[in-house]
């Protein structure tokens, strides 16, 4: 058998019998660098992955963000009347809201509006107001709201129920008992309201939480009070991503009209306290005596200067005063007004015909004069009668001409009076009679139902003059009168410098005003909310959160604002 003998050998020198397969550790070897190999071949295609679905994500806050503010401004722009920012009224000192020390913290979060109406997608000409079918003006609010308000406590804030850009529909009306307006949604169970930013995973997170109730402010998101003597569930949410902030003007000189009593800005509709010109600043209520504004941030700053020094003479700011300047201002038409018009009286006291050579007993605003034209006691009034200097028998028995004193005497600081604003008119038995200013100042060329003015010393004093033998007297009416009264009625201001009469005061204002409107937007996603680490109670966005954002500004102007 040589030839097994020599096979034998062979399989003997090639090492045994053959074998077949690997071993476990050669395995594991090979599964390791498959690992490793689809490793550097997956990351970077997980990584663009996550690239695309962050830049789409990106895409779609940015898309939702500009669609949103475009749509705000161009409503805005188009508005017939803006709102004056919500405010939110606190309790001050006393802890009652709605009393002279409240707190008024605007909320820029929030603006309400009245759109024009429209034919056929046109404004209609002239504009006018957008009405619902009863014919009250529609009014259009837009804010930061959760996607569903109705039940916070079992569909609670979350990234399926976060804070979103809202626009509502509604009636919007003055709450004079909680001196704040009312929104009533319109629509009734399907209320007008559109949701304008996406609905799940994006936010417009709360920067600040307000109790209504008791005034506690903190940073974040609360759904109850954490003052523990208070729990009140009226809570208000600031948003600083969401802001529809009126442009505020800082330094303004306004231009006086010739006769200095009337100063106009630059722009109307000024936010913040709201006076139609008819309250005093030394009348409104606030703390300090005289009172101040200064309330809000949007309250207008009025400061008035002299001109000769720069020196303050009144800062609407400041409790001090130094000016004794009669100041209002309409924040509606954007103007201040100094001085104030003053009606005074001249009453005849007994209608007794008197002798000759004596005169009527007259009462001129407190001061009493007697028969023989004697004041009783000093001057207390800025209204002193002249008489006539003879006695005959065809002379008048009333003063011929007044003098106007604004100081009283000297008592009263110096005012100038207003060319053009003195008034005459006599009143018998209720009836009034008018007269008239003439130039004409000879007295015995003036008319009977006629009244001239002689300004003397810068128009610090004036002489009111009538006809020499006929002033306005119960001896010119027939018959005898029961009753007789004379009222001299002018304007006078102190924005001046007296001692150098021809130098009127500058005053300069800080505004905010509705005619501006500064917008802006910041849209991100939605991350849970964690415990504030001082205050659990306390919702806040985590700190070490990746602040994926999109943020849009713009200015709108409001066209038909006025109109």
């Amino acid at each position: 058998m040589p030839g097994g003998v020599k096979h034998n050998r062979l399989s003997a020198a090639r090492g045994g019998p053959s074998t077949s397969g690997f071993t476990l550790v050669e395995l594991l070897v090979v599964l390791s660098i498959l690992v490793i190999l689809f490793g550097l071949l997956f990351a970077p295609m997980i990584a663009s992955l996550d690239m695309v679905t962050l830049g789409q994500s990106r895409v779609r806050m940015q898309d939702s963000a500009r669609t949103a503010m475009e749509q705000v401004r161009r409503e805005i722009s188009n508005a017939m009347y803006v709102f004056p920012t919500p405010i939110i009224r606190l309790p001050g000192t006393d802890g009652t809201v709605g009393t002279g020390d409240d707190r008024r913290l605007p909320n820029y979060s929030e603006i309400v509006f009245v759109s024009p109406a429209r034919v056929n997608g046109r404004i209609v000409d002239p504009p006018a107001p957008r009405t619902d079918a009863l014919g009250n003006i529609l009014a259009t609010r837009l804010r930061a709201a959760l996607v569903d308000e109705s039940d916070p406590v079992g569909n609670p804030y979350s990234d399926l129920n976060p804070f979103v850009l809202v626009r509502e529909e509604g009636n919007y009306t003055w709450n004079a008992l909680a001196g704040v307006y009312d929104f009533v949604v319109a629509g009734g169970a399907n209320p007008m309201r559109t949701l304008l930013t996406p609905r799940a995973d994006y936010d417009i997170p709360v920067t600040q939480s307000v109790c209504k109730t008791c005034g506690q402010v903190v940073a974040g998101y609360i759904e109850t009070c954490t003052d523990a003597s208070c729990g009140s569930t009226d809570i208000a949410y600031l948003h600083g991503n969401l802001q529809f902030r009126p442009e505020r003007i800082t330094g303004e000189v306004l231009t006086a009209t010739n006769d200095s009593t009337l100063y106009r800005s630059r722009h109307a509709a000024w936010d913040g306290f709201d006076n139609p010109g008819s309250l005093l600043l030394q009348d409104i209520i606030g703390a300090g005596s005289p009172a101040t504004l200064g309330f809000s941030e949007l309250d207008p700053r009025i400061v008035v200067y002299r001109s000769t020094d720069m020196y303050v003479r009144r800062d609407s700011y400041n409790t001090a005063d130094f000016s004794n300047i009669y100041l209002t201002w309409n924040s509606q038409a954007g103007a201040v007004q100094v001085g104030a018009v003053t009606p005074r009286r001249v009453n005849v006291t007994s209608l007794v015909a008197p002798g000759i050579g004596s005169f009527y007993p007259i009462d001129c605003s407190g001061d009493s004069y007697n028969a023989a034209g004697v004041r009783g006691g000093a001057q207390t009034s800025d209204i002193v009668p002249v008489y006539p200097t003879s006695t005959l028998p065809n002379d008048p028995a009333m003063p011929v001409a007044y003098i106007i004193d604004p100081t009283m005497g000297g008592t009263e600081p110096a005012a100038r009076i207003v060319p053009g604003s003195v008034k005459v008119r006599a009143v018998v038995d209720g009836h009034p009679w008018t007269y008239a200013e003439t130039t004409n100042t000879n007295q015995s060329q003036i008319g009977l139902r006629q009244f001239a003015v002689m300004l003397s010393n810068h128009n610090q004093r004036a002489e009111v003059r009538f006809n020499e033998l006929q002033p306005p007297s119960p001896q010119v009416f027939s018959p005898t009168p029961t009753t007789f009264d004379i009222y001299i009625q002018y304007y006078f201001r102190r924005n001046y410098d007296p001692a150098f009469p021809d130098n009127d005061d500058i005053i300069k204002i800080d505004y905010s005003t509705r005619e501006i409107m500064n917008l802006g937007l910041t849209l991100q996603r939605y991350f849970d909310p964690e415990p504030d680490p001082n205050d659990a109670s306390v919702l806040i966005v985590p700190s070490d959160a990746t602040q994926d954002r999109v943020s849009v500004q713009d200015q709108a102007r409001v066209r038909n604002l006025g109109r």
